[in-house]
C-alpha cells in the first residue's frame, strides 16, 4: 500500500488494514512556481477548510487574542470555507479581532497561492493532516511555517523553514507567532524552498511509483 505520511501507513498497519505501507508523497507544482519575495513577518495566512473539529481556526484567533498587545501590527488572513466559516467570523467580531482579520473565502487555488506570495508566514493548526498540501506550497514559495505535530507536516518542518508545536496548545502557537515575527529575518526564501526542491517534484515522486511498480511486477512473476 502506497500513503502520504507515515502516521497515516502506521494507522493502516495499526488496524490490520494492511501488512506493508510505503510512503510516497504527493506532487508539488514546483515548475510552474519560483521562490517568492521575503514578505512581511507581521502577514500571517491560513489556508484550511473550516472545519474547526479538525483544522482548529478558532484556536489561532485565540492565539492572535493572547498577542494583541505585544504584536499590534500583526494582521491575519484566513483563505478558505467550509461549515463554521460563520462561527469563525463570529469569534472574530467578539475578540474585536475585525480590523486584525481577514477572511477571503474559498479561492481558485491560483488565487490561494497568490496569497501565501504576498505572506510573511503560513500556520497550519490542525489536530489531524495527511501530507498537508499547503505546507508543501508555502515550503515551494519559499515562506517558513509554524504547524503542529499533526502528521504530515512533520515529514515537511525543521529548523531551516519554521516551527513544530503541539496540537491543541493555544499557549505554543501564541509564542511560535511571536517567535515568528521576530526569527522572520533568518529564514531565507530560497533555502527553504530548497527543502522539498529534491524531494517532491514531478519528476522524483514519478520515479518513486515506477520503482513499486516495477518491484511488485517482479513479485508477481
Amino acid at each position: 500500500t502506497t500513503v502520504v505520511s507515515d502516521r497515516l501507513g502506521r494507522a493502516l498497519l495499526d488496524a490490520g488494514l494492511v501488512d506493508q505501507y510505503e510512503v510516497v508523497p504527493n506532487v508539488l507544482p514546483l515548475e510552474r512556481n519560483h521562490v517568492a519575495a521575503k514578505g512581511t513577518p507581521q502577514n500571517a495566512i491560513v489556508v484550511a477548510d473550516l472545519i474547526d473539529r479538525v483544522k482548529n481556526i478558532s484556536g489561532v484567533l485565540e492565539a492572535l487574542v493572547l498577542l494583541r498587545d505585544m504584536l499590534p501590527e500583526l494582521r491575519l488572513i484566513v483563505v478558505g470555507g467550509g461549515a463554521d466559516e460563520r462561527k469563525l467570523r463570529e469569534m472574530v467580531s467578539a475578540f474585536n479581532l475585525d480590523d486584525r482579520i481577514t477572511f477571503t473565502g474559498q479561492l481558485h487555488p491560483t488565487d490561494t497561492l497568490a496569497h501565501i506570495a504576498r505572506s510573511g508566514f503560513l500556520i497550519v493548526n490542525s489536530r489531524f493532516e495527511t501530507f498537508s498540501v499547503v505546507t508543501g506550497e508555502a515550503l515551494m514559495l519559499g515562506k517558513p511555517v509554524i504547524a503542529t505535530r499533526c502528521g504530515g507536516p512533520e515529514a515537511f518542518i525543521d529548523e531551516r523553514n519554521g516551527f513544530l508545536i503541539p496540537r491543541d496548545n493555544t499557549a505554543a502557537l501564541a509564542e511560535a507567532i511571536k517567535n515568528m515575527v521576530a526569527c522572520h529575518h533568518r529564514f531565507d526564501p530560497q533555502a527553504i524552498r530548497d527543502t522539498v526542491d529534491e524531494r517532491y517534484s514531478q519528476a522524483v515522486v514519478g520515479r518513486q511509483f515506477f520503482t513499486i511498480y516495477e518491484r511488485v511486477l517482479a513479485e508477481r512473476n
